[in-house]
């Protein structure tokens, strides 16, 4: 399998280049991206996926941990955010 490479954007305004296959999960780069940062508290953070390319609003969409990331990025920028989502405003989603 050829891997891929996708940008993640986290809280702190860092990014994080994480390389995945077509077969990845959701679940797959949220431990591979915990890991490299040394979180231990998983559970409390999500991905989420950049859907409004052009658009002066950010739309995130919440990324399930089942899904494929080939799959749920295909109609999203390459980009994904780390973030806690009782941190944002379910109104601006």
């Amino acid at each position: 399998m050829i891997p891929y490479t996708i940008k993640v954007c986290l809280e702190n305004g860092q990014t994080k280049l994480l390389k995945y296959t077509d077969a990845s999960t959701v679940e797959e780069l949220k431990d591979l991206l915990m890991d490299k940062l040394k979180f231990t508290c998983g559970n409390r953070f999500a991905l989420f996926a950049e859907s409004s390319p052009g658009s002066k609003w950010q739309k995130l969409r919440f990324l399930r941990n089942e899904q494929l990331i080939s799959k749920a990025i295909r109609f999203s920028l390459p980009l994904l955010s780390f973030r806690n989502p009782t941190n944002i405003n379910p109104f601006s989603l």
